[in-house]
């Protein structure tokens, strides 16, 4: 099948202009060829979008992405009228125009040129890889989490209290993001952890392998008294939440206090208790 050449851009969301931050939300596609032009934007998965952005509440968020949608499928008609668009080459001028660098909450990436067989199949790729970030592994989540709860330290002045470290007898040690120590000896533990993987066998897994390393530091008498969990799990009900919950009390049950990390106050208390 022939391929055809498509120019797209990433939908940027960018609530604060001073700090230049901004989480993907969708994707625009155009094909000069057939003149197709097309979009998909996050609907109902953005608790990371303000988990990241704390200062953001949900309802300004979906009421910004509302109107860029209403905004969006305007243009998608203006593309789907060919006499028009046809004079002047103006789907190339509004495809410009729709990218160019504005001063506003939603921001374009530069142009992209991409070769599709469908340009629609090929929308739902560029989608999952940018948006919904396919290729991150649970590795790369939970460094992402590292990072932002160490700004959440950072805010509350306590991030100099706690560093990297291994915890273990020298026979069996396991690394920790977040350590503090008192007399050279770790005293807490904050560990962020991803349990939001696609299969609920995968959750289990990544949980499981937790447990056992806290029960052998626990076990070898090297574990702190106080071990916090940090933990992102899915959003809707089904069985990757009961997984979720499973591996929740499979860490409980080791003496493990289990947050979400989203709750930024309880982690604070704890960080400086």
């Amino acid at each position: 099948m022939n391929k055809t050449a498509c120019q797209y851009a990433i939908i940027r969301y960018m609530p604060f202009v001073e700090t230049g931050e901004f989480a993907n939300v969708g994707i625009i596609i155009f094909a000069p060829k057939t003149n197709f032009f097309s979009f998909k934007l996050l609907e109902n998965r953005y608790a990371r979008i303000t988990g990241f952005f704390d200062d953001i509440d949900a309802k300004m968020f979906r009421a910004v992405t509302a109107n860029l949608n209403e905004e969006l499928i305007r243009i998608s008609v203006l593309f789907s009228e060919k006499k028009y668009m046809a004079k002047n080459d103006r789907s190339y001028l509004i495809f410009d125009d729709i990218v160019r660098p504005k001063e506003s909450i939603v921001r374009f990436s530069e142009k992209r040129v991409v070769l599709a067989e469908d340009p629609r199949v090929k929308l739902e790729e560029l989608f999952e890889y940018y948006v919904e970030r396919n290729f991150a592994t649970k590795a790369y989540r939970e460094i992402v989490l590292e990072k932002d709860l160490r700004k959440l330290l950072a805010t509350a002045h306590l991030a100099d209290q706690f560093g990297q470290a291994k915890i273990g007898d020298g026979e069996y040690e396991v690394p920790f993001p977040f350590v503090q120590t008192s007399n050279r000896k770790p005293v807490k533990v904050i560990k962020p952890l991803n349990l939001g993987q696609k299969e609920s066998s995968k959750i289990l897994e990544h949980g499981g392998k937790w447990e056992f390393r806290i029960k052998e530091l626990s076990k070898r008498n090297v574990l702190p008294h106080k071990v916090l969990f940090t933990v992102e799990g899915p959003e809707s009900r089904g069985p990757r939440k009961k997984a979720y919950e499973q591996v929740i009390e499979m860490l409980n049950a080791q003496g493990v206090i289990v947050k979400s990390y989203q709750e930024k106050d309880a982690i604070i208390n704890f960080a400086a208790s």
